[in-house]
C-alpha cells in the first residue's frame, strides 16, 4: 500500500484555479466566489496520486490561510489538501496556476509576456470561450 508521503506534490494556485475569482481581489480574508467548475472532483481524483498543496499570495497576509481553509470546507473539497502557511512553494512534481508560463529552455520575448492573459482574463472578454483538456 502506498503511503501519503511517497506521493509527489502537486501545487495548485488558489485564485483563478480553485476559486473562480469572478469578483477579483477583495482582500486576503474575503473569498466571495464559487469554485471553478470541476475543482472539487479534480482534487478528489488528484489526491489518489498526489499530495495537494495550495499556494497563494493570500497566505502571506493576515487571515488569508484560514480563509482558504474555511472556503475549502464550505464548498466540500476533500480533506487532506495542505494550505501553505507562508505562500512558499514546496518542491513539487508540477504546479497548476492561472498566471504561469511553462519554460521550455528558451525565455519568451518581453512583448509576449506583456500580452499574457490568464484564463480568467479571457473568460471575462469572451464568456463563451471554453478550453477543454479532457
Amino acid at each position: 500500500m502506498e503511503t501519503t508521503t511517497s506521493k509527489p506534490i502537486l501545487v495548485l494556485g488558489f485564485d483563478g484555479v480553485l476559486h473562480s475569482y469572478t469578483s477579483g481581489r477583495k482582500g486576503a480574508g474575503l473569498i466571495p466566489d464559487l469554485p471553478v467548475e470541476g475543482a472539487q472532483k479534480f482534487c478528489d481524483n488528484a489526491l489518489e496520486h498526489f499530495r495537494l498543496w495550495i499556494i497563494s499570495s493570500r497566505c502571506c497576509q493576515e487571515g488569508g490561510t484560514e480563509a482558504i481553509r474555511q472556503w475549502l470546507i464550505k464548498y466540500n473539497f476533500p480533506p487532506g489538501i495542505h494550505v501553505s502557511d507562508s505562500g512558499a512553494k514546496p518542491p513539487a512534481f508540477a504546479t497548476i496556476d492561472d498566471r504561469a508560463i511553462q519554460f521550455y529552455g528558451r525565455f519568451p520575448a518581453i512583448k509576449r509576456l506583456l500580452e499574457f492573459e490568464s484564463w480568467v482574463d479571457v473568460r471575462k472578454a469572451h464568456p463563451t470561450h471554453i478550453i477543454k483538456w479532457d
